[in-house]
């Protein structure tokens, strides 16, 4: 149980759980409102107006944020930062925004005793041959992988200089046909395939279709579907712009 910070924007006389805030983000600030009545408890300016702010909250009450070319670490319950991990050669645009799954997350075929879908992944530091839950930085040209705790970059992996989109990511966590969480990336008609712990390609697939259509493309396991809560890019993780028409279809 947490006590009401003393910045906060409006008086709250009970104290609160985590679960008891909805974050929101927009025109350059991260927002922590009471689900009960609206009350703004703190607010957080990050960055430009202008950008959307990709949004992501860890099972230990952890926001990550990333908008421009920065990923931010704020505590949920009273807005302070923990850390900014600023992309290199990186403009400034939409960054994507997920994590890796933590160690105590397994796939579901390997201890299905007690085993409880709607628990979160436990973000502590791993042991000795457990992963680490590392964060996920995606933005137009390199997805980063960043340390949940000191912000610090641990690999790098560039997509190719030609994309023009972000890249669509979901990952899967150890399996009985590979020992450590993998990394999906999907940039246009390319596959790739990343070991979640070093960065490095395990294999690359170009898919082959028409010349024209839709330069998206979307990605789907099994696994990471039944945890699209924790795996899967949204709108909120993933800030593709929408394109608007002039005479919307009438439903």
């Amino acid at each position: 149980m947490y006590i009401q910070p003393t910045n906060a924007l409006f008086s709250i006389d009970k104290p609160f759980h985590s679960n008891e805030l909805l974050i929101c983000a927009t025109k350059g600030c991260v927002f922590a409102l009471r689900k009960t009545n609206g009350y703004i408890v703190w607010k957080l300016k990050i960055g430009s107006s202008t950008c959307i702010i990709s949004l992501f909250i860890t099972g230990d009450d952890t926001i990550i944020a990333g908008t421009l070319n920065k990923t931010f670490s704020i505590d949920l319950i009273t807005g302070k930062t923990n850390w900014i991990n600023v992309l290199p050669g990186v403009e400034y645009e939409e960054i994507t925004v997920l994590a890796i799954p933590g160690p105590q997350l397994q796939y579901q075929s390997f201890n299905t005793e007690g085993y409880e879908l709607d628990l979160p992944p436990n973000y502590d530091e791993p042991s000795e041959r457990q992963h680490t839950p590392y964060i996920l930085a995606c933005s137009k040209g390199s997805v980063t992988a960043i340390h949940p705790k000191t912000g610090t970059t641990e690999w790098t992996f560039h997509t190719p200089i030609t994309a023009k989109q972000l890249p669509t990511v979901i990952i899967d966590p150890p399996t009985k046909h590979a020992n450590k969480p993998i990394v999906f990336i999907g940039i246009s008609s390319t596959i790739y395939s990343l070991d979640a712990e070093t960065g490095k390609l395990n294999w690359t697939a170009t898919l082959f279709g028409t010349l024209f259509g839709s330069k998206y493309i979307t990605l789907a396991s099994s696994w990471s579907s039944k945890l699209a809560v924790e795996t899967h890019t949204s709108f909120n993780q993933n800030p593709v712009l929408r394109q608007l028409t002039r005479n919307p279809p009438i439903y």
